[in-house]
């Protein structure tokens, strides 16, 4: 008979059999290996606070928490890139167009 572990000891034993499995799926759908393993942790410790019950086979429940946290890092990342675009600033004018700047202004 399997002796019970406590839920923190069997995320564990998950967390070790499943990460680089998640940590590559997460890989290419960023496109960065580094945010691919932050994805990752943050569902193992988003499942660990919520006390999640670890029963059954949770590869396809983390699959789906994996993919629907780097939908919302390529979200975050387009909202970003969106908001710099808008407020970057404008380069510098050249000696011709201030001339013609100052011109138009008088």
């Amino acid at each position: 008979m399997k002796p019970t572990l406590r839920p923190a000891e069997d995320l564990g034993e998950v967390f070790e059999a499943h990460q680089a499995e998640l940590v590559r799926l997460a890989a290419f759908i960023l496109g960065d290996r580094g945010t691919g393993e932050d994805v990752v942790q943050d569902v193992f410790a988003r499942m660990h606070q919520r006390g999640h019950p670890v029963d059954g086979d949770l590869l396809p429940y983390l699959r789906a928490a994996v993919v629907n946290s780097c939908r919302s890092a390529l979200r975050r990342r387009l909202l970003i890139r969106r908001h710099a675009e808008r407020h970057s600033p404008c380069p510098p004018l050249t000696a011709e167009e201030s001339a013609m700047l100052s011109e138009d202004r008088r």
